[in-house]
């Protein structure tokens, strides 16, 4: 059983979530979500809805799943696995996996099992999404009064993949996690976010989901380390442009804007990406407006140039070279910056 193990609920009637993490507390991996297949989205997609005491998020399937919403807004102590529902557990021992008829359940309300959330909860979810707006990505921070920082098993739940075209979580221990419980909210508390993608271009996270002190006003700031930006998430949804791979140290959440400002203003000229599509080179600029285009070749030989005209997108349409280091210079209404890449 160590490992990632596919199981599912044995019996006829549904099994609470909550009575299932407590008989199972000795086999369970403590960062080990309940990781739900959800394929009828889209076959080519990661499509893994994950759940935990503390919450669910959804997969990133075209669609999404929308089915899992009830493991946000209604009562915790009703969460249940339906009969025959297979889903993923990760076991940190041998063993036997534990069902039992204590975890059964005629009826998906009117439940009351100890452990569950006894005081305030705030949570929230961030939504992250490309070009194509079926395509999402969630994650929740989920502040609890019987939970802490570190890992509290059938609370924290671990990505179980970031593969598929775009995947966004938080970061604790350097590790990622679709859903992070924390100790009872602290307006000083400050959250890393990651992300993966496997496209350059243009992104958005979005605050999705809020309860708690989040649903009564509590502003959620999303910190851009990279362009030392801090944008206001309660406001509108937060955009930028990526280069593809996986990034866990750009981005974190936190509570309180020192000063007056809450947008500090950016270098726009590290908002300005070049890279490789379709035999093409595209160059992406966030805020900077796009001048003059020049492409090197390792040897410092010109093999093109052109006017951009002031856009925030140029795109150089096959340039003949192959299999080489380029180096793409680009002049801005802020400034002037270069870009390496393998054309």
């Amino acid at each position: 059983l160590n490992g990632f193990n596919l199981v599912g609920n044995p019996y006829p009637s549904p099994i609470n979530i909550y009575a299932f993490y407590d008989a199972n507390a000795d086999i369970l991996d403590e960062t080990s979500a309940l990781y739900f297949y959800r394929k009828r989205n889209n076959a080519e997609a990661s499509t893994y809805a994950t759940i935990t005491k503390a919450g669910y998020t959804a997969n990133p399937g075209a669609g999404g799943d929308t089915s899992g919403g009830q493991f946000v807004v209604n009562n915790e102590e009703n969460w249940v696995i339906n009969a025959g529902q297979g889903f993923f557990v990760q076991a940190s021992m041998e063993g036997d996996l534990v069902f039992n008829n204590s975890m059964r359940r005629e009826v998906n309300n009117g439940q009351f099992f100890r452990g569950g959330i006894s005081g305030e909860k705030a949570r929230f979810k961030l939504e992250f999404a490309g070009n194509d707006p079926e395509v999402k990505s969630e994650t929740m921070v989920a502040y609890l009064p019987n939970t802490t920082n570190g890992n509290d098993y059938g609370w924290d739940g671990r990505a179980l993949s970031t593969d598929g075209p775009l995947y966004i979580y938080s970061v604790l221990e350097e590790k990622p996690y679709a859903i992070q419980a924390r100790a009872p909210f602290a307006d000083t508390d400050v959250v890393p976010m990651g992300y993966r993608v496997t496209d350059a271009g243009t992104y958005t996270i979005n605050l999705s989901f809020t309860d708690g002190v989040f649903a009564d006003g509590q502003t959620v700031f999303l910190k851009d380390k990279l362009l030392d930006v801090v944008h206001n998430l309660n406001n509108a949804g937060y955009s930028f442009t990526t280069q593809p791979g996986t990034f866990n140290d750009r981005f974190e959440v936190f509570y309180v804007q020192e000063g007056l400002n809450t947008e500090i203003p950016a270098d726009s000229l590290n908002g300005i990406i070049a890279y490789t599509q379709d035999g093409n080179i595209l160059i992406e600029s966030s805020t900077a407006l796009l001048s003059d285009i020049a492409v090197y070749d390792i040897k410092g030989s010109l093999i093109y140039s052109a006017d951009a005209g002031n856009v925030l997108t140029h795109v150089i349409t096959k340039p003949g070279a192959s299999q080489q280091v380029l180096i793409v210079t680009i002049n801005t209404d802020k400034g002037t910056t270069s870009r390496k890449i393998i054309y």
